[in-house]
């Protein structure tokens, strides 16, 4: 399409449909994604053409609106962010030199994955391969600390990653995201199959929901185990920063040390 207007974009479509010998008239049902210029209730693409049917309903892609859920959920949560931010910071570093690269595959037998921009879900196949793989990736890291190994700024760069992957937060969250990003990634798969029914699509959604609802405190529960296992097999110092000052949100109130461990404050705030 030439234009991005919902004006133009709408006018594109029913040039195409015309040209395609298809009838306006007998559509039922719409279905784009959830941005402004294709749902928007007044100027959108899906208004403009029902403008001219009125039969034709609106359906908001449901794959679009689970990825947009994903994507607003771990962003409310700065460790979820950071946690994100340290493995496509990990995959930069291997995958920005082949030396680096063929190490890690030695090592650990797979390749990291970057991150998918379209599929929130695909997420899960970049944190499963960290999270089986830790301990083979702190060794690659340590390996390239070597002035022997590296040069300077290779050195640099694996110095700033150590601390942050062997780190309690970081190990419990891989564990916490891969056990909900297993389900939902099950989910938007299939709903982008051809073979998806809506009855059907309803009842994985509220599946997805309800395990989120009530495996809630099994999934915290494995992620901190995992991360206290993992801290241990590897020497890392569970409890190397204390605990979290907090500002009370009532007016007046000063801030106060709530006096939680890492464990603690992890827990509390996978359960926001």
């Amino acid at each position: 399409m030439s234009e991005k207007t919902a004006a133009d974009m709408s006018k594109d479509i029913l040039q195409q449909l015309e040209k395609d010998g298809l009838d306006i008239a007998l559509c039922r049902a719409q279905c784009y994604d959830n941005a402004a210029s294709m749902s928007g209730v007044h100027r959108g693409v899906q208004q403009k053409i029902r403008e001219v049917n009125p039969k034709g309903l609106f359906s908001p892609c449901s794959n679009y609106s689970l990825n947009l859920c994903g994507v607003h959920a771990f962003a409310c949560v700065p460790s979820s962010v950071t946690c994100f931010g340290t493995i496509e910071k990990l995959y930069s570093f291997f995958s920005s030199s082949t030396q680096r690269w063929q190490l890690l595959k030695e090592k650990t037998g797979k390749n990291l994955k970057r991150f998918s921009d379209t599929r929130w879900s695909a997420h899960y196949e970049s944190v499963k391969v960290v999270r089986e793989n830790i301990e083979t990736t702190v060794s690659s890291l340590e390996h390239f600390q070597n002035p022997t190994k590296a040069n300077l700024d290779t050195r640099s760069e694996a110095s700033l990653l150590l601390p942050a992957v062997c780190d309690f937060t970081f190990l419990t969250y891989i564990q916490f995201w891969l056990s909900i990003l297993e389900e939902v990634n099950l989910v938007q798969q299939y709903l982008q199959s051809p073979k998806m029914t809506l009855d059907t699509g309803i009842t994985k959604l509220n599946a997805l929901n309800e395990y989120l609802v009530t495996e809630q405190t099994t999934i915290v529960d494995n992620a901190v185990i995992f991360g206290i296992k993992k801290c241990n097999d590897m020497d890392i110092n569970i409890e190397k920063r204390g605990g979290r000052r907090v500002k009370r949100t009532m007016p007046g109130e000063s801030a106060h040390h709530v006096g939680l461990s890492i464990q603690e404050e992890i827990r509390r705030l996978m359960y926001e």
